[in-house]
């Protein structure tokens, strides 16, 4: 306990992403000032999802074909009310906010993690312990080993696995590609210019609904290679013979949930 207390008060100095988006505590929201961010092109013509006139979430605020009109709501500013949780009609829960726009306007937003819009003003204020939300914990088969997980999407996870005489820490990471090949190898290259090979490894090969290619590859990773992980920032990486830029966001969350990954 002494030894995760000591991790969490370290916390602060290892967030590196803006602290803008509330992830699995929209909570954080309440009495907050937001400001409705641009969408890119493609997606000004969906616009908006999930806000409602009423506080039933059933009448669509300035409906276009489906969902509210980029216009309708791009760029303006509103309070936060409240942040309430609801049963959405599926029986799921989820949360409701209450926003109120500079002019009195009063609209309800469906949180939805996947549809996020909102540009904080002076950022939120994340608990200690807010990353440790993003470890998923799963049994290992019948091993009596238990697997921590950080994937912040399908391209890359950190494993810790761990059981009463062992602890292994790997990284998943995937590519994509047009075309079938069959090349094996993985590599993942270092911000400080270091790099971690395994030029035998055997990606595994999924074919996607489109006709593409997934290749996924796994690096048990040793001792110092982890310590490169936990100290630097993965840039590059390449899975068979394609590859991939590492999307900085998704390599944050990682370093972030990091403290609370080594306490387990």
């Amino acid at each position: 306990m002494r030894n995760f207390t000591l991790l969490l008060a370290l916390f602060a100095s290892f967030i590196i992403t803006a602290q803008d988006h509330p992830k699995k505590r929209p909570e954080l929201l309440l009495g907050k000032e937001v400001t409705i961010k641009e969408l890119s092109e493609y997606k000004q013509k969906e616009g908006y999802t999930n806000f409602y006139t009423n506080e039933a979430l059933l009448k669509v605020y300035e409906k276009g074909y489906m969902n509210t009109k980029y216009e309708a709501l791009v760029g303006k500013t509103f309070k936060v009310l409240s942040v309430d949780p609801i049963t959405d009609i599926i029986g799921q829960p989820g949360h409701s906010i209450k926003l109120q726009g500079e002019d009195g306007t009063i609209l309800y937003h469906e949180y939805d993690t996947n549809y996020y819009y909102f540009i904080v003003k002076g950022g939120l204020d994340y608990p200690a312990d807010f990353f440790c939300d993003f470890i998923k914990e799963e049994p290992f088969l019948d091993t009596g080993m238990t697997d921590y997980i950080i994937s912040p999407s399908s391209a890359i996870a950190l494993i810790k696995r761990k059981g009463t005489k062992i602890t292994g820490y790997t990284l998943v990471v995937t590519s994509f590609g047009a075309s079938l090949d069959t090349a094996t190898g993985v590599t993942l290259h270092f911000d400080n210019g270091a790099k971690i090979t395994r030029p035998s490894v055997k990606p595994s090969i999924d074919v996607t609904s489109i006709g593409t290619y997934t290749y996924r590859a796994s690096v048990l990773l040793t001792d110092k290679e982890f310590e490169l992980v936990k100290n630097n920032a993965i840039v590059e990486y390449k899975v068979g013979p394609y590859q991939e830029t590492m999307d900085s966001n998704e390599w944050a969350e990682i370093k972030n949930a990091l403290p609370c990954l080594l306490s387990k």
